[in-house]
């Protein structure tokens, strides 16, 4: 992000999704991928928030008829989700792979990136953040913005 006048916070619209304001022990979390930022309410969440929401579009899937149910065999568990976050050469080959055409690791991806790569959860590793801290009233707080150069 890019300081035009000093002392005012500016953005493009297009590029930062949001503005949440942490203590420090919270960005500590962020920056360990414990807690994500919800663009849409500019709250943190969890990663089991982020894996019952990746649960339920899988669930979801099922019912559209987009998936067969046999994908309910390979849903991770919240553990392993949280091991895809922090890196996502911790999913298995099949689902990693891009060009694998089998419908149930090409929907888990699918709905991994949906959520966490280009969805409305943001973890540290899968956005450009910039953060400031300041004390007021005694406690330190961080405005982080979280944006994408889009």
């Amino acid at each position: 992000m890019k300081t035009i006048r000093p002392g005012v916070f500016e953005t493009n619209s297009s590029s930062t999704h949001c503005v949440t304001i942490l203590t420090e022990e919270e960005l500590e979390k962020f920056m360990k991928h414990e807690l994500a930022v919800d663009s849409w309410s500019t709250k943190l969440a969890t990663v089991e928030d982020v894996y019952a929401q990746f649960c339920t579009d899988i669930e979801t899937a099922i019912k559209q008829k987009c998936v067969d149910e046999s994908i309910r065999d390979r849903i991770p568990t919240c553990e392993e989700f949280g091991k895809w976050i922090v890196d996502s050469d911790n999913m298995p080959e099949d689902v990693a792979d891009w060009n694998c055409e089998d419908p149930i690791p090409a929907k888990l991806r699918e709905c991994f990136e949906d959520i966490v790569q280009y969805g409305h959860y943001f973890f540290r590793g899968y956005c450009d953040y910039e953060d400031t801290s300041k004390e007021i009233n005694g406690t330190t707080v961080v405005a982080l913005s979280i944006y994408r150069g889009e």
